[in-house]
């Protein structure tokens, strides 16, 4: 009978350190999501897709990996136009496309810090009209009538720690009035 009961504790004492490792890999991997690659924070939430930063705000992004240490490794922060939604602008006049425009990177306003980079985003200091301007050294730039500010036009890719991770993101804009000219509508 006491062997019986030896073999049952140590039974129960290997499960318990199996689901203890088990939690504990998860926990500090992210569900086994860092072991493929880095993965990003905002406000507590991990990022996989796309991302929204508030206008008119400073945001924080934790870069992390599977460690119980956080940060502690060197990373980059690029953002380029996202190809998806490419359009053609002009400067001076001149036909440009979107996807072309090379590295926006230094158009935002980015503070490195160990483990996480904020992005300031002023009140309109980030539309992609301002963007480009900031690019062509304050030239004249001219988006397309069909312009549509809610789309996803710019990719963040965060290099570090030999790995990769990009995504797309945008400024929330907000509507803040509608005005039509002539003020009357004929509807028929």
């Amino acid at each position: 009978m006491t062997n019986k009961i030896k073999s049952i504790t140590v039974a129960v004492v290997g499960i318990i350190v199996l689901f203890a490792t088990t939690f504990t890999l998860m926990w500090y991997s992210n569900g086994f999501e860092s072991f493929r690659g880095l993965y990003i924070t905002v406000n507590g939430k991990t990022v996989k897709s796309e991302m929204t930063l508030p206008k008119d705000s400073k945001t924080r992004i934790e870069v992390n990996r599977a460690s119980i240490k956080r940060g502690g490794f060197d990373y980059s922060v690029r953002i380029k136009p996202n190809i998806e939604n490419d359009f053609e602008y002009t400067v001076n006049g001149e036909p440009r496309k979107f996807s072309e425009a090379g590295e926006l990177t230094k158009a935002f306003k980015i503070e490195l810090h160990d483990g996480y980079f904020e992005i300031a985003c002023g009140s309109d200091d980030y539309g992609v009209k301002k963007v480009l301007e900031t690019l062509h050294k304050n030239q004249a730039v001219e988006l397309p009538n069909d312009f549509e500010p809610s789309k996803f036009y710019y990719n963040l890719t965060i290099t570090g720690n030999k790995r990769t991770v990009s995504l797309p993101f945008r400024i929330h804009v907000s509507v803040t009035g509608i005005e039509i000219t002539p003020p009357e509508i004929i509807v028929q």
